[in-house]
């Protein structure tokens, strides 16, 4: 499921892209280029002050490759997950301790 996630995880810009494509969407009848904004505004429910500590939407990309099998470089795999992210302790810790 990692693998399968980071593979859609670089194709998914693509797919982005052929949302334009729809009439509604690409500028003639909306003000926007692709369908993500109202998508957003459909699935985005944090509140305001969320919003200032938690960067991404639920629905949002990722900001990380989380599959191991992807890369196997671990030289290569820091260069490619050199994003800062902001994590959860005890969450974190919970999830290496079960072998995640």
């Amino acid at each position: 499921a990692r693998y399968l996630t980071d593979q859609f995880l670089v194709l998914a810009p693509l797919f982005l892209a052929l949302t334009a494509a729809t009439p509604f969407l690409r500028g003639l009848v909306a003000d926007t280029d692709t369908r993500w904004e109202t998508f957003i505004q459909t699935w985005d429910d944090r509140h305001s002050e969320e919003i200032s500590k938690v960067r991404n939407s639920r629905t949002s990309a990722n900001d990380l490759f989380i599959g191991t099998d992807l890369v196997g470089n671990s030289e290569l795999e820091g260069k490619l997950n050199d994003v800062p992210v902001q994590t959860d302790g005890p969450a974190l810790e919970t999830l290496l301790h079960g072998g995640v």
